[in-house]
């Protein structure tokens, strides 16, 4: 790519890698290591003119037949018909495609460096890690006034994705 004057890499991640997976910490470790590998390479990469983004697909798949098997069990448990998935935010491979081909078309290509999310109805952008509440002295902080700074400021909220029991 570099020899030919730039491309684009576009890596598939997983909702794992953003915000963890209850009994997937090597799945997640992985996921978000990609995250960290998609930033250092928009730092490295840009200047040959390679464009580094990542997609993650919400796909009705053999992957996440486990989410509608549990989801059919509670609904048949309550009495309920099985939501489909597209009620529970999938979308068709087919349709979530259309995202991944967005993403590497010229519609896209001012793009580097973001993460994009789509089900086939749904989309959004995922903001990168990024610092607040900064505070700089003079001098060396101790851990009171560490505590003292931050007595009133509450941590940064976590996303927590809808789990389907």
């Amino acid at each position: 790519m570099r020899d030919t004057g730039g491309g684009q890499i576009i890596q598939v991640i997983s909702n794992s890698g953003l915000s963890g997976g209850f009994g997937q910490s090597n799945y997640a470790a992985a996921k978000a290591g990609m995250l960290g590998l998609q930033r250092t390479w928009v730092l490295a990469l840009a200047r040959y003119g390679i464009r580094c983004n990542a997609f993650w697909p919400i796909a009705a798949t053999e992957m996440t037949q486990v989410v509608f098997d549990i989801a059919a069990k509670q609904a048949a448990n309550e009495g309920k018909p099985a939501p489909a998935p597209a009620e529970l935010g999938f979308g068709q491979p087919h349709e979530v495609a259309e995202g991944l081909l967005f993403l590497a078309s010229d519609a896209a290509s001012h793009w580097n460096g973001q993460v994009l999310t789509f089900n086939g109805r749904r989309t959004a952008l995922w903001s990168a890690p990024a610092e607040t509440h900064i505070t700089y002295r003079d001098q060396a902080m101790t851990r009171e006034e560490l505590a003292a700074h931050y007595a009133g400021i509450s941590p940064e909220t976590h996303y927590q994705p809808v789990f389907v029991p």
